[in-house]
């Protein structure tokens, strides 16, 4: 799954309890940017993008699934404006960044 980086934050949105990974350390912030699930944030361990902690598969979503027409529309949204930002980085291959 492709991930960025997310704030600090080791609270639970509604709930302020601290979220602790498998190895103990809190859980970081992470946002998805998968088709599926874009921009979904989850909890994972704070070491996983570092490589430190290869066998921690600690991973939680942080909030409830959009579904219905709310995510549709949202995933439409989402390969708009991948297609748009293909063909802006085409016409910049095609002219060059002069204008």
């Amino acid at each position: 799954m492709e991930v960025s980086s997310g704030s600090m934050s080791s609270f639970g949105s509604n709930t302020g309890v601290r979220k602790l990974c498998e190895c103990g350390l809190p859980a970081k912030v992470f946002k998805s940017k998968t088709d599926k699930n874009p921009n979904r944030r989850f909890f994972g361990c704070q070491l996983y993008k570092e490589g430190g902690n290869a066998h921690c598969k600690f991973f939680r979503w942080l909030d409830e699934e959009v579904i219905g027409w709310p995510k549709r529309a949202l995933v439409e949204a989402q390969s708009v404006i991948k297609e748009k930002a293909e063909k802006i980085e085409e016409l910049n291959a095609t002219f060059g960044a002069s204008w």
